[in-house]
């Protein structure tokens, strides 16, 4: 666990930097620093809900509906509960609670920043 939140927390920084950056210029003043926290930490904090909630199960209807609709018809025509548990077995942990954990840390980082900024 504390392995996938210190890759999580890499790639936060990376991803921080690059924002810092492209947007920014490398201007390092508190307000900008608190406005990419906050974009990269909104954007782990929901790559982590939606892996830790399991909310991936609904785009795994969408596809199924797609395949249905306008997939090949040669193929057997498989129960959505058929196609669901085919598809689990291939699925993978990806450690979401970790990202989601990184995601509120962040956000709370910015946060806090953004009150110092303020006052």
């Amino acid at each position: 666990m504390l392995k996938n939140i210190f890759i999580n927390l890499v790639v936060a920084g990376v991803f921080f930097y690059i924002l810092m950056v492209r947007q920014f210029n490398n201007l390092f003043t508190l307000r900008f620093i608190s406005d990419s926290l906050f974009v990269v930490g909104m954007v782990m904090l929901s790559i982590g809900i939606i892996t830790t909630t399991n909310i991936t199960d609904v785009f795994l209807g969408f596809k199924y509906s797609f395949r249905q609709l306008w997939g090949r018809r040669n193929k057997e025509h498989l129960s959505f509960y058929d196609y669901q548990n085919s598809k689990k077995k291939d699925r993978k942990s990806t450690g979401g609670l970790a990202t989601l954990i990184v995601g509120i840390m962040v956000v709370g980082a910015a946060s806090i920043i953004a009150v110092i900024y303020v006052y």
